[in-house]
């Protein structure tokens, strides 16, 4: 298991600096492409209280730009070594 570590994970724009609204994650196998339903991998969100939640992809970040489940802000969690791939709203 490979836990997505960040305290919070922040997703800003890399062309504004603001928060990345409804962006998308794809967790996929290591050194392939993500964004490729064969290539993902089962993702899962950690819940505050250390439920693990399977989760489909693309998994869309908040307005804010974080992972947020019912409400809550969440970690990511995967297996193994993964690919990470985070895209727009628009899927630029």
């Amino acid at each position: 298991m490979a836990i997505i570590d960040f305290p919070i994970l922040y997703v800003p724009s890399p062309t504004i600096g603001r928060p990345l609204f409804s962006g998308q994650i794809f967790v996929g196998t290591e050194d392939l492409d993500p964004e490729i339903p064969a290539n993902q991998k089962q993702l899962r969100i950690v819940q505050e209280d250390g439920t693990k939640v399977d989760v489909n992809q693309p998994f869309i970040l908040s307005a804010g730009g974080v992972p947020v489940y019912n409400g809550a802000t969440v970690r990511l969690d995967v297996d193994g070594n993964y690919s990470l791939k985070i895209l727009d709203k628009n899927g630029a």
